[in-house]
């Protein structure tokens, strides 16, 4: 934020009349307050993509996504953001797949532990009964 504050300060610093058609210096200006703003915005984008590399859960990046749309007005920016949400829920759908390989994993290792269990004690019975 301090970076565009000062961006702004420094083109209200620079007295124009733009009324003199024969004097360039504002459009010059204005080019350079521009190029500057741009930068500012290429880092911004720098500093939101990396503050989801270290997130680690769905809802943790939806809530910093959600921050950032707040607080952000420019458009590229939040085309940004947008693309944000194709990268969240195709993680999403990523972790629940995992989750279902796990579940089929310790659901058909429990079935064979249950058939197991009741074999074994079906021929314990059967050792100790007399037909």
């Amino acid at each position: 934020m301090k970076g565009f504050i000062d961006i702004v300060d420094n083109i209200k610093k620079k007295p124009y009349n733009l009324l003199d058609y024969t004097k360039n210096t504002f459009d010059r200006d204005f080019l350079e307050f521009n190029v500057n703003v741009a930068e500012l915005e290429t880092s911004l984008q720098g500093f939101i993509n990396a503050s989801f590399e270290n997130i680690t859960s769905t809802e943790q990046a939806l809530g910093l996504l959600k921050q950032f749309e707040s607080i952000l007005q420019r458009e590229t920016l939040k085309s940004d953001l947008d693309s944000k949400y194709t990268v969240i829920f195709h993680n999403y759908g990523l972790d629940l797949e995992t989750v279902q390989k796990i579940y089929d994993k310790q659901k058909t290792a429990h079935i064979l532990k249950s058939r197991c269990l009741c074999s074994d004690f079906t021929l314990e019975i059967c050792s100790t009964t007399d037909f």
